[in-house]
């Protein structure tokens, strides 16, 4: 039997991103879009696809290699954008950054383990994001310009930041309300933070 899995990490705490979403939604109500459930915001780091449920051992085991290699981290949540352009946007997210470099190396690193046993992954530059919503039809003029003109006000809006201590393996179930997702094992970062100095 397959799965539809995905590793991801998922947010301790969404009260402050989701208030401000919430606030926002409503200047773009007259768009066609699909709005994410909050309590399922997360930031995706690999999209594994449907897989044999005997492959999940693999997948766990190299979760937890990569995960005992990084320290937890910081990551900021800010700034509004669309993949793949204004002139056929299809996705709304908020940009995520971490300025030690360890969620791009922790990704890269993830990625080139799946590879090397074997899964199937996509081809493109990662760019961290948390999908916020899905614009459901194509827009006409009018509604370009309505996106564009709420990107262009919230690209440097802060949306605050989350200590990041655990990577999860999940599952993505495709129902007819729409995804839901399962957490299937919560994997620890275990390297220990560098210190930042001597008493």
């Amino acid at each position: 039997m397959k799965k539809r899995i995905f590793i991801a990490i998922n947010f301790p705490k969404k009260e402050i991103l989701t208030a401000k979403l919430a606030q926002m939604m409503n200047e773009i109500k007259q768009l066609p879009m699909r709005w994410v459930k909050p309590e399922i915001l997360h930031l995706t780091l690999s999209f594994l696809g449907e897989i044999e449920e005997n492959d999940l051992a693999k997948v766990k085991k190299i979760v937890e290699k990569i995960a005992s290699l990084y320290p937890p981290f910081v990551i900021n949540l800010s700034g509004i954008g669309i993949f793949p352009d204004f002139k056929k946007p299809r996705i709304l997210w908020i940009g995520a950054q971490e300025e030690t470099g360890t969620l791009i190396k922790l990704q890269e690193n993830l990625r080139q383990e799946l590879v090397a046993a074997g899964f199937t992954l996509e081809e493109k530059k990662y760019q961290p994001h948390i999908t916020i919503g899905r614009i459901k039809e194509k827009l006409f003029s009018s509604g370009i310009k309505t996106i564009q003109q709420f990107c262009q006000k919230y690209s440097q809006a802060n949306f605050g930041e989350s200590f990041i201590e655990s990577i999860d393996v999940m599952e993505s179930m495709l129902l007819s309300n729409g995804p839901v997702y399962r957490v299937l094992e919560t994997i620890p970062l275990t390297l220990p933070s560098p210190t930042r100095g001597k008493d």
